[in-house]
């Protein structure tokens, strides 16, 4: 028979292991296994004897190996499970690196090009891009009144001056007369960090100039959604007086496409202004295209009288001639 504890062979009738001393009292012949004639190292495969308890070559224990039982291994499903687990896990990561950092790439490309209406959050300008004031420049617009008192249809033609000085700062004035035989107005612009302004009128080519308590800003720097400024104007009201007003004027949209009696315009700056006097409340949205200038005025007002008519007028660009460049 064998020691189950030593593995050594012991005489019949024996009741303990004369090498470990083991009690061999519980042990049945029949389940007492056969002891193998040598065991095989399960790292390096040397074969070494059955009561050899470490392998003579590596050093690696015999244990379990020492019976010719083969080591448990792990489950080829957990394995697998485990090497999925692992895959996933890695793409994920990769996704969130290299997948995300190149969408946002994308998202931030597409946001900085200006798609046909849509607003473009990033888009700035300078004032001067949309209201150029070169001398020689000649605009003609044609304008068209509904419900709106001491106004009326007809035509205007407004022309850039050689810039002047006025004190000491540079001013381009802009002759603007209409059809209508009213003595031209002049206006005399400048621009500056803060955008473009005029700072003095002049009515008649002969008249007095007269310079503004503070400039009157037509484009605010930057241009860019979201820039706001206060735009004061006169105005008739319902009973046929003139007051001036107020308008918050902001940029609304840099992308618009315009088409006036003058032609189709892209990338359009459309400028909204809001306001109200006792009587009435005003809406005026402009157009501008770059390189260009004004190219639409669309001035309606609501009366707060509602028995009185919705008021509107509309002005367009007919025409334009802008100098050679030199």
């Amino acid at each position: 028979m064998i020691c189950p504890n030593c593995q050594a062979e012991i005489g019949e009738g024996k009741k303990f292991c004369g090498k470990c001393g083991a009690a061999l009292r519980a042990i049945s012949a029949v389940s007492v296994p056969v002891q193998p004639s040598s065991v095989s190292c399960p790292a390096c495969g040397s074969k070494e004897s059955p009561d050899v308890k470490f392998c003579g070559v590596c050093g690696r224990a015999l244990g379990e190996e020492a019976l010719g039982r083969p080591a448990k291994r792990p489950s080829p499903v957990v394995i697998v499970s485990v090497t999925a687990a692992v895959v996933v896990l890695l793409s994920g990561v990769a996704w969130y690196v290299f997948g995300h950092g190149l969408h946002a790439t994308k998202s931030s490309e597409r946001e900085n090009v200006a798609q046909p209406g849509t607003p473009n959050q990033d888009f700035v300008a300078t004032p001067e891009v949309y209201l150029p004031l070169k001398e020689g420049a000649v605009f003609r617009y044609r304008t068209t009144v509904f419900n709106m008192p001491g106004h009326r249809n007809g035509t205007s033609e407004l022309v850039v001056l050689a810039p002047r000085e006025l004190n000491g700062r540079r001013v381009v004035p802009r002759r603007d007369i209409s059809s209508n035989g009213n003595l031209p107005f002049i206006f005399f612009f400048t621009e500056d960090n803060d955008g473009v302004s005029w700072v003095a009128t002049q009515v008649g080519d002969d008249g007095e100039l007269r310079e503004l308590p503070r400039p009157q800003y037509s484009l605010k720097a930057p241009i860019r959604l979201g820039t706001t400024w206060d735009d004061t104007t006169s105005v008739t009201e319902v009973n046929g007086h003139g007051t001036g007003v107020t308008l918050r004027a902001a940029v609304e949209r840099t992308d618009e496409i315009v088409t006036v009696p003058a032609g189709t315009f892209k990338k359009c700056l459309k400028v909204k202004l809001v306001g109200a006097t006792d009587e009435m409340s005003f809406q005026l949205s402009r157009w501008y295209a770059p390189g260009v200038g004004l190219l639409k005025i669309l001035d309606e007002r609501q009366p707060l009288n509602r028995s009185a008519p919705f008021q509107q007028q509309i002005t367009e660009l007919e025409e334009f001639k802008l100098p050679e460049r030199h």
